[in-house]
């Protein structure tokens, strides 16, 4: 059992090294979408792409070790959870339950802060495209980003370009 701990542990060091690569990869694709720039933003999402495939990679190999684990489990499904190991381990071995329980609150922490990262990337990408979308409508005078051509009775309807503004006037 102490070997199939050891290489647990090894497992979740590599996880948890994985997870705060992604971290930083997220944080400076940030700036890449916050300068526009697209060969960096191109370049992260490549990045962001290979870090999840070895992150993917690790978390099987984590979940044939624990599934080598026997005894009664808590959770849901087939396989016994960290803390059940955790407990397990506690018993005999309190230096490893510690490092185990150490590695799973800190995936836990960068998995949130990875969420969190993620979402607000994603609030910057749909505010630029908003941002984008007023000045079409400013630039085309038109009060949807996709002006008619055509009326209600199916006539032709002229478009105005008196409206238009190159700067938008909200501030």
């Amino acid at each position: 059992m102490e070997q199939r701990i050891i290489e647990l542990q090894l497992v979740l060091q590599k996880l948890v090294g994985l997870h705060r690569q992604l971290l930083e990869t997220i944080r400076m694709e940030r700036e890449a979408l916050a300068d526009a720039d697209l060969r960096r933003i191109q370049e992260m999402t490549h990045a962001k792409e290979a870090i999840v495939d070895a992150i993917q990679t690790r978390e099987r190999e984590r979940v044939r070790l624990m599934s080598a684990f026997s005894g009664p489990k808590s959770g849901a499904g087939d396989l016994r959870t960290l803390q059940d190991i955790v407990y397990e381990v506690q018993a005999t071995d309190q230096k490893a339950a510690e490092q185990l329980r150490s590695a799973q609150t800190t995936l836990r922490l960068l998995l949130q802060r990875i969420i969190d990262s993620n979402a607000e990337n994603g609030e910057l990408v749909k505010k630029s495209l908003q941002h984008l979308d007023q000045m079409k409508r400013n630039v085309l005078g038109a009060q949807s980003a996709t002006p008619e051509t055509y009326g209600p009775g199916g006539r032709r309807v002229q478009q105005s370009l008196q409206g238009s503004r190159l700067i938008s006037r909200e501030v």
